[in-house]
């Protein structure tokens, strides 16, 4: 399944992970959210409790939405090893320039369905 993440304006295309944790997102779309930075990702806390199914995956890429615990949004932006336990969410499909996008976006991201 596809959605549209929408970050300063900028649309890009995400696929969506097929699990229980992806399911409920899409449950609570759409989604506007201040998201702030943290290391190479950037992180927001939903008032909702999603599923979780982490593993521990050994990379983390650019452009993946991730689910850390059971309420925090992980947008990763710098393709990185990792050690942490994670419900992987979705990716964005060309994640091109998406660091830079953030950097200088002011406005909510956005995630929606592709309606």
């Amino acid at each position: 399944m596809k959605i549209r993440t929408i970050i300063n304006d900028i649309t890009f295309n995400t696929t969506v992970e097929d699990n229980l944790s992806a399911k409920e997102f899409l449950e609570i779309l759409p989604l506007n959210i201040y998201m702030e930075k943290e290391k190479d990702s950037y992180v927001y806390y939903i008032e909702y409790k999603l599923d979780k199914d982490e593993t521990i995956p050994k990379e983390l890429n650019a452009g993946d939405i991730l689910l850390e615990g059971n309420n925090k949004i992980v947008l990763v932006t710098a393709t990185n090893s990792n050690k942490n336990r994670y419900t992987k969410l979705a990716s964005i499909d060309n994640p091109d320039n998406l660091e830079l996008i953030l950097e200088i976006n002011e406005k909510p991201i956005r995630f929606e369905n592709k309606n």
